[in-house]
């Protein structure tokens, strides 16, 4: 094994540590790549929200996200080449703290098939798959031994991935890691959806993306109203219908308290239908000020809609998706 490789093998063990990134670092600043070792203290600075001068001669949030950015533009292919040369089936690398963190795939199976490989070598923690080929890949996937070192899994964008692939998923012991967790664009029903809510294997998850799933009003309320999560603070549940009554529901729901956004945009809930959904949760007693709720479909604005009474500030608009953010200065819904 080279030094390189030993260095990055020791990143790889300790992909939460800094020092073995620095230490790297430091080799590459040696071996004619300042680049590499700039960018690496750079985004490890930033993941610290450390702002001040590195010894490169820019400082600040903006100027040090600018240099990051430029970084990637110059070097970013040669350094993706870095992990993999002939494996066509990894479409892109997004680097954390100055190393590959998550890969985008194509094929389950040839990840498989290269996973000792790329997992002793770089601090992998993520997998993105957006076209499952097969329900057989989902479970090898879900019986990987790298499942475990996971903290980001984002499957989606597949007819293969239903209520079988997410039981498979939740029945893994490996999955107690994930902070983030994609399921969406598939066919999962209301089922899954319950599996889903009802799992406890799931206390780390930070952020749940179900958007484009099957589900019916019900299944968005069971996933809403759960108590799986209990460090959930992003829920995406976009192109999947709600009714007054289940958004009632999840508006009184104190499992709303703990989130920063909740993201039910994308589904046309018609006019007559929106207003009530907008409504209730305006009348929830479980919002706070720094929430975002996005609810109604594409193109959405507050001024479309009629104001009613209710127990919470106007809500202005976020995005064009139909975002609000509660505004405490704002006139009576």
């Amino acid at each position: 094994m080279s030094d390189s490789e030993a260095l990055l093998a020791a990143v790889a063990a300790a992909p939460d540590e800094d020092t073995p990134r620095l230490m790297y670092a430091d080799w590459r600043a040696e071996h004619d790549d300042p680049e590499r070792a700039e960018f690496i203290r750079l985004q490890l600075a930033l993941s610290k929200r450390s702002y001040e001068d590195l010894g490169y001669g820019y400082a600040g949030k903006e100027a040090m996200t600018a240099r990051e950015n430029a970084l990637l533009n110059n070097n970013g292919e040669r350094w993706q080449r870095e992990v993999y040369t002939q494996s066509s089936f990894i479409k892109n690398i997004w680097f954390e703290r100055g190393f590959p963190h998550t890969l985008v795939i194509s094929n389950e199976r040839r990840y498989l098939e290269n996973a000792s490989q790329l997992h002793a070598l770089h601090p992998i923690q993520g997998l993105a798959t957006y076209e499952i080929t097969s329900d057989s890949n989902i479970r090898e996937l879900v019986r990987s031994p790298w499942l475990g070192r996971l903290r980001k899994l984002d499957l989606r964008g597949g007819s293969w991935l239903t209520d079988t692939g997410v039981a498979a998923l939740l029945n893994s012991p490996d999955i107690v890691g994930l902070t983030h967790l994609t399921i969406a664009r598939s066919h999962v029903t209301d089922e899954g959806a319950a599996q889903l809510a009802a799992t406890t294997r799931l206390p780390n998850l930070e952020y749940l993306d179900c958007s484009g799933n099957q589900f019916t009003s019900r299944g968005t309320r069971t996933i809403a109203t759960s108590s799986a999560f209990p460090k959930l603070t992003e829920l995406r549940l976009q192109w999947c219908p709600i009714t007054p009554d289940d958004a009632t529901a999840v508006a009184q729901s104190p499992e709303l308290a703990k989130l920063d956004a909740l993201l039910l945009d994308g589904h046309s809930t018609g006019d007559t239908v929106r207003p009530a959904v907008l409504r209730a949760f305006a009348q929830s007693p479980h919002c706070r000020d720094d929430m975002t709720i996005c609810i109604g479909h594409d193109g959405y604005r507050p001024s479309h809609q009629p104001r009613y009474t209710g127990a919470f500030a106007d809500y202005k608009h976020w995005a064009r998706s139909g975002g609000y953010s509660r505004d405490p200065a704002g006139p009576e819904l």
